[in-house]
Protein backbone atom coordinates (compact mmCIF):
# COMPACT_ATOMS: atom_id res chain seq x y z
CA UNK A 1 0.00 0.00 0.00
CA UNK A 2 0.91 3.51 -1.33
CA UNK A 3 2.07 5.70 2.19
CA UNK A 4 0.18 9.04 1.16
CA UNK A 5 -2.95 6.80 0.51
CA UNK A 6 -2.93 5.63 3.66
CA UNK A 7 -2.39 8.70 5.15
CA UNK A 8 -5.32 10.15 3.04
CA UNK A 9 -7.65 6.86 3.75
CA UNK A 10 -6.54 7.87 7.58
CA UNK A 11 -7.77 11.15 7.47
CA UNK A 12 -10.70 10.71 5.68
CA UNK A 13 -11.58 8.35 8.30
CA UNK A 14 -11.06 10.34 11.20
CA UNK A 15 -13.06 13.19 9.30
CA UNK A 16 -15.83 10.66 9.21
CA UNK A 17 -15.83 9.91 12.62
CA UNK A 18 -16.03 13.83 13.65
CA UNK A 19 -18.58 14.07 11.42
CA UNK A 20 -21.00 11.54 12.79
CA UNK A 21 -19.63 12.76 16.33
CA UNK A 22 -20.63 16.31 15.41
CA UNK A 23 -23.97 14.96 14.07
CA UNK A 24 -24.53 13.09 17.39
CA UNK A 25 -23.45 16.16 19.30
CA UNK A 26 -25.69 18.68 17.33
CA UNK A 27 -28.79 16.20 16.60
CA UNK A 28 -28.74 15.17 20.43
CA UNK A 29 -28.54 18.87 21.63
CA UNK A 30 -31.33 20.24 19.12
CA UNK A 31 -33.84 17.40 20.09
CA UNK A 32 -33.66 19.05 23.50
CA UNK A 33 -36.25 22.09 22.22
CA UNK A 34 -39.37 22.39 24.37
CA UNK A 35 -42.58 23.88 23.08
CA UNK A 36 -45.47 23.86 25.78
CA UNK A 37 -48.73 25.91 25.75
CA UNK A 38 -50.43 26.25 28.95
CA UNK A 39 -54.09 27.15 29.83
CA UNK A 40 -53.99 29.75 32.50
CA UNK A 41 -56.98 31.81 34.24
CA UNK A 42 -56.07 35.31 34.23
CA UNK A 43 -56.87 35.49 38.05
CA UNK A 44 -54.29 32.73 38.90
CA UNK A 45 -51.72 34.19 36.52
CA UNK A 46 -52.19 37.73 38.18
CA UNK A 47 -52.62 36.55 41.62
CA UNK A 48 -49.22 34.29 41.36
CA UNK A 49 -47.32 36.86 39.79
CA UNK A 50 -48.80 39.26 42.85
CA UNK A 51 -47.42 36.40 45.30
CA UNK A 52 -43.76 36.83 43.51
CA UNK A 53 -44.02 40.96 43.92
CA UNK A 54 -44.74 40.31 47.51
CA UNK A 55 -42.03 38.17 48.35
CA UNK A 56 -39.38 40.98 46.93
CA UNK A 57 -39.10 43.56 49.11
CA UNK A 58 -36.52 45.35 47.10
CA UNK A 59 -39.67 46.52 44.77
CA UNK A 60 -41.60 47.92 47.73
CA UNK A 61 -39.89 51.62 46.09
CA UNK A 62 -41.97 51.57 43.48
CA UNK A 63 -44.54 54.25 43.02
CA UNK A 64 -46.75 52.90 40.85
CA UNK A 65 -48.42 49.39 40.87
CA UNK A 66 -47.03 46.90 38.66
CA UNK A 67 -48.93 47.03 35.17
CA UNK A 68 -48.99 42.92 32.98
CA UNK A 69 -49.50 44.55 29.90
CA UNK A 70 -50.89 41.30 26.99
CA UNK A 71 -49.32 39.91 25.20
CA UNK A 72 -45.61 40.47 25.99
CA UNK A 73 -42.11 37.92 25.21
CA UNK A 74 -39.81 37.51 27.66
CA UNK A 75 -36.89 35.93 27.10
CA UNK A 76 -34.42 33.66 29.37
CA UNK A 77 -30.64 33.23 29.11
CA UNK A 78 -29.56 29.93 29.35
CA UNK A 79 -28.32 30.36 32.83
CA UNK A 80 -31.98 31.82 33.85
CA UNK A 81 -31.85 35.48 33.72
CA UNK A 82 -34.32 37.64 31.86
CA UNK A 83 -32.84 39.65 29.34
CA UNK A 84 -35.25 40.60 27.55
CA UNK A 85 -39.02 41.55 27.77
CA UNK A 86 -41.21 42.86 25.18
CA UNK A 87 -44.98 44.42 25.03
CA UNK A 88 -45.27 45.54 21.78
CA UNK A 89 -47.25 42.82 19.63
CA UNK A 90 -45.52 44.46 16.61
CA UNK A 91 -41.65 44.21 17.68
CA UNK A 92 -42.75 40.80 19.27
CA UNK A 93 -43.65 38.92 16.08
CA UNK A 94 -40.55 40.42 14.95
CA UNK A 95 -38.61 39.03 17.34
CA UNK A 96 -40.32 35.77 17.55
CA UNK A 97 -39.95 35.21 13.47
CA UNK A 98 -35.92 35.67 13.92
CA UNK A 99 -35.17 33.16 16.64
CA UNK A 100 -33.71 31.27 17.36
CA UNK A 101 -31.25 32.51 14.66
CA UNK A 102 -30.57 36.15 15.73
CA UNK A 103 -31.66 37.10 19.70
CA UNK A 104 -32.80 40.29 20.70
CA UNK A 105 -30.46 43.04 22.24
CA UNK A 106 -30.70 42.31 25.76
CA UNK A 107 -32.88 45.31 27.12
CA UNK A 108 -32.30 46.70 30.42
CA UNK A 109 -34.77 45.25 32.88
CA UNK A 110 -35.97 46.62 36.33
CA UNK A 111 -36.83 43.67 38.88
CA UNK A 112 -38.39 40.42 37.21
CA UNK A 113 -38.77 37.39 37.92
CA UNK A 114 -36.52 35.01 37.12
CA UNK A 115 -36.62 31.93 34.95
CA UNK A 116 -37.99 29.66 38.23
CA UNK A 117 -39.77 31.94 39.73
CA UNK A 118 -41.93 32.99 35.85
CA UNK A 119 -42.17 28.67 35.51
CA UNK A 120 -43.32 28.16 39.20
CA UNK A 121 -46.20 30.98 38.46
CA UNK A 122 -47.83 28.38 36.47
CA UNK A 123 -48.66 25.13 38.21
CA UNK A 124 -49.19 23.16 34.73
CA UNK A 125 -44.91 23.25 34.63
CA UNK A 126 -44.13 22.73 37.84
CA UNK A 127 -43.21 19.39 36.60
CA UNK A 128 -40.66 20.82 33.36
CA UNK A 129 -39.13 23.14 35.85
CA UNK A 130 -36.20 21.11 36.47
CA UNK A 131 -35.68 19.81 32.58
CA UNK A 132 -35.78 23.40 31.69
CA UNK A 133 -33.48 24.73 33.77
CA UNK A 134 -30.95 22.09 33.07
CA UNK A 135 -31.45 22.29 29.63
CA UNK A 136 -29.00 25.54 29.37
CA UNK A 137 -30.67 27.07 26.86
CA UNK A 138 -32.30 30.22 26.04
CA UNK A 139 -36.09 30.24 26.59
CA UNK A 140 -38.83 32.56 25.25
CA UNK A 141 -41.88 32.68 27.61
CA UNK A 142 -45.09 34.46 25.73
CA UNK A 143 -48.12 35.52 27.18
CA UNK A 144 -50.94 36.00 25.23
CA UNK A 145 -55.28 35.25 24.87
CA UNK A 146 -56.61 33.58 22.29
CA UNK A 147 -56.61 35.39 19.00
CA UNK A 148 -60.52 35.23 19.17
CA UNK A 149 -60.06 37.30 22.10
CA UNK A 150 -57.87 39.67 21.36
CA UNK A 151 -56.83 41.15 18.29
CA UNK A 152 -53.67 43.13 19.15
CA UNK A 153 -52.17 38.84 20.13
CA UNK A 154 -52.89 37.80 16.68
CA UNK A 155 -49.51 38.70 15.03
CA UNK A 156 -47.49 37.04 18.28
CA UNK A 157 -49.92 34.02 18.19
CA UNK A 158 -48.89 33.76 14.21
CA UNK A 159 -45.25 34.03 14.72
CA UNK A 160 -45.24 31.58 17.83
CA UNK A 161 -46.84 28.92 15.35
CA UNK A 162 -44.03 29.10 12.60
CA UNK A 163 -41.56 29.09 15.46
CA UNK A 164 -43.12 25.91 16.53
CA UNK A 165 -42.49 24.46 13.77
CA UNK A 166 -38.54 25.63 13.54
CA UNK A 167 -37.56 24.27 16.66
CA UNK A 168 -36.68 20.68 15.59
CA UNK A 169 -33.43 21.82 14.10
CA UNK A 170 -32.35 24.53 16.97
CA UNK A 171 -32.32 24.52 20.58
CA UNK A 172 -34.60 26.83 22.04
CA UNK A 173 -37.07 26.50 24.81
CA UNK A 174 -40.78 28.07 24.29
CA UNK A 175 -43.36 28.01 26.81
CA UNK A 176 -46.86 29.67 25.63
CA UNK A 177 -49.31 31.13 28.55
CA UNK A 178 -53.05 31.65 26.77
CA UNK A 179 -54.37 33.14 29.58
CA UNK A 180 -58.47 33.21 29.81
CA UNK A 181 -61.01 33.83 32.11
Amino acid sequence: MHKNYACACLIQEELMIWCVLFAVLFASHASQSFYRTADVKIDDFINSYLRWEDSHPELLHRRIPYKIAVPFIDIYSPDGDLFYHGEDPVTNSSVIQALPAMLPKASSLGAHPSLRDAISMVPQLHLALSSLLSSHQYTLIAVTYPDANCKRCKGQNEALSHLKSRLASHPLNVIQIVLHK
